[in-house]
């Protein structure tokens, strides 16, 4: 670079000032958050009380989980949240109890 470079001379235009107004998409989370995580846990523990494998209780817990994220996709979630809990934790037990099958005939087939 050359000792002698000239000053680079800036122009700025007028300042611009914006008034910023907030758009609200939908209703404020927070209660409507807590009262399905309350509906979800009301309607979770009947169900794992009565089970003692682990494995079985993580996939309870986690198809309840999945129904309340699925239940606030929707407009009305605590409507929504009971019916598909049911569901969900249905389908969780059915998927365990299959394999729980496959696995008791996979260790009879390698112990004959």
């Amino acid at each position: 670079m050359s000792a002698k470079a000239k000053p680079l001379q800036t122009k700025f235009a007028k300042e611009t000032r914006f008034k910023v107004s907030p758009v609200f998409g939908g209703p404020f989370r927070g209660p409507v958050e807590s009262r399905i995580e309350q509906l979800k846990h009301k309607l979770l523990f009947p169900a794992l009380r009565e089970v003692t494998d682990t494995q079985l209780r993580s996939e309870l817990k986690w198809a309840a989980q999945e129904a309340a994220s699925l239940a606030w996709t929707t407009p009305f979630p605590l409507l929504i949240l009971p019916e598909l809990i049911q569901e969900k934790m249905a389908q969780a037990r059915r998927r365990w109890e299959n394999q729980q099958r496959i696995w008791r005939e996979g260790c009879l087939a390698l112990a004959a």
